[in-house]
């Protein structure tokens, strides 16, 4: 069986036995969607693509399930339940190792979110969980601030160095490059939309970011009327890097 046809035929698999469940329906109704990108062989790039579509689009009771696109050749950029994404990047993984360019392609992945902070009430502690380290920080700073999550997402970045890009759904532009493993070095862009009441992201630096560890960075998205009184609504990028497998 060739690698694609594996890929294709172990994820149904995975569809189909979710959590359990035979019909695969509660598990990847019940999560949310989450987007990533994959470094994948450039010659295989919309085959791979095109074969995991098929698979999204035969879900449970013929629903899809998630959505890959890969416009850039070498990275598919893919949206679906964190279960299977897990399986994606195992699935990628072989394909990767068979087609010759398992040394080219050891990636790096940085996780991103982004948080609104304003005076009052947030999101409930659960759906921040993850990132209860930085939140506990952040709120030290801005008391009486809740926090809502808007928006996360993963983006795998090869060790060769060269910049990988995607858009998320709520139309943040993120552009990262893994400059210098030892230490974890990254040049980070992201640009976002703005709204009637906030300023878009507009952040471009160069992080040091140990593995792991979650750094935050803010930008202020004050849009109200001058004579406004009172904290200024703030939104925080926070990242963490992943090493890349051994």
């Amino acid at each position: 069986m060739t690698p694609l046809l594996r890929f294709a035929g172990w994820l149904c698999l995975v569809l189909l036995t979710a959590c359990g469940d035979p019909t695969g329906k509660a598990a990847v109704d019940e999560e949310a969607q989450v987007l990533r990108t994959y470094p994948v062989p450039k010659g295989q790039t919309q085959a791979i693509g095109q074969a995991l579509n098929q698979v999204f689009a035969t879900g449970p009771e013929g629903r899809r399930i998630g959505r890959a696109s890969y416009e850039l050749p070498g990275q598919l950029v893919v949206l679906a339940p964190e279960s299977v994404q897990a399986s994606i990047a195992e699935s990628i993984a072989g394909i990767v190792g068979s087609s010759g360019e398992a040394n080219a392609m050891s990636t790096a992945s940085l996780r991103i979110w982004v948080v609104d902070g304003r005076p009052g009430p947030g999101d409930d502690a659960d759906r921040l969980a993850v990132l209860a380290p930085a939140i506990k920080a952040i709120s030290g700073n801005f008391p009486g601030f809740g926090f809502r999550l808007v928006d996360q997402a993963e983006i795998a970045v090869t060790e060769a160095g060269h910049e990988s890009t995607l858009v998320t759904g709520s139309g943040n532009a993120i552009t990262a490059q893994l400059v210098d493993s030892d230490p974890m070095t990254f040049s980070v862009m992201v640009i976002g939309p703005s709204t009637p009441d906030a300023e878009g992201l507009s952040l471009r630096s160069m992080l040091s970011l140990p593995p792991g560890e979650l750094v935050v960075m803010a930008s202020l998205q004050d849009k109200r009327e001058p004579a406004s009184t009172g904290p200024a609504p703030m939104r925080f990028l926070i990242l963490q890097a992943v090493e890349a497998a051994r």
